[in-house]
């Protein structure tokens, strides 16, 4: 099956189209469901936004966890697993004359498979506020839909094995993100100096110790919002947040939106699995 341009199978929740050669559409699948094989005749991105997703491409199967972006290239044979906790997915679409006059060259493209590092993980998270925000800039979702190509180039040109001891530092972060550790602390646990570990991460991750710490916490939170129905201030310090009110400043300064919109769309995911 071929689909046409801006057409999906899961089911369409908000759509935009900015001119004739781009859109987004935020779509919902129900649970247990398995789609046919298909093609899109435009290429793109796909932004889970979590759930229990999948996508097959022959023999291989590749499980699309909460934030991670894939690239789509157009005429590419797939098809979807959706398990028993739904699907919530951002579509980003264009068509080859959009990419000519932003000057990407579709055969590099079509060499990009998966981003799913913090910094991209928080690039998208920005993406699908602005769209799902109630007077969405479609400025600004052209904006970040071109930092994201840009870190998928990025992400394969990069040289150099990443020295254990960052990605040490690093896992202790994720595996204590609750936690106010600090830089000379980390750097302290990893025998290193504390101004080489800030170089050499902000250098490997996109960001400061501090900062990366910030959006470890954003990424937890908006996850429980939309699908555990936490309430924000229960959501915030599940995180590590001090209290609702230091989240919801954090949210706006990083991510430039109100987490009530995420409560705002949990609902209308909830109704959308009950009606289907």
């Amino acid at each position: 099956m071929r689909l046409a341009p801006f057409q999906y199978i899961f089911e369409p929740i908000i759509e935009q189209r900015i001119g004739g050669h781009f859109g987004t559409t935020l779509s919902i699948c129900a649970p247990n469901q398995c789609h046919e094989v298909h093609t899109h005749e435009n290429p793109g991105i796909v932004i889970s936004l979590g759930g229990d997703y999948s996508e097959e491409y022959g023999q291989q199967t590749f499980g699309l966890p909460y934030l991670v972006t894939r690239w789509r290239s157009g005429g590419l044979k797939h098809s979807h697993r959706v398990g028993p906790a739904g699907s919530l997915a951002l579509h980003v679409e264009f068509d080859n004359q959009w990419l000519l006059d932003e000057g990407l060259d579709l055969k590099a493209l079509d060499q990009w498979s998966v981003r799913n590092s913090l910094e991209s993980q928080i690039g998208a998270l920005r993406l699908f506020l602005n769209v799902v925000s109630e007077s969405p800039r479609h400025d600004l979702t052209h904006d970040a839909t071109l930092e994201i190509l840009d870190g998928f180039r990025n992400a394969s040109t990069a040289k150099g094995t990443c020295p254990r001891w960052v990605l040490h530092a690093r896992n202790m972060i994720h595996d204590r993100a609750d936690e106010n550790l600090g830089l000379r602390q980390i750097a302290k646990e990893v025998g290193i100096s504390p101004m080489h570990l800030a170089a050499e991460f902000r250098a490997r991750f996109g960001m400061p110790i501090s900062s990366y710490q910030r959006c470890l916490r954003l990424k937890k939170a908006t996850h429980n919002i939309l699908w555990d129905n936490q309430r924000l201030g229960t959501a915030a310090v599940d995180a590590g947040f001090c209290d609702q009110a230091h989240f919801c400043k954090v949210f706006r300064t990083v991510l430039g939106s109100q987490p009530r919109v995420l409560a705002t769309l949990r609902s209308k995911v909830n109704r959308a699995f009950v009606q289907g």
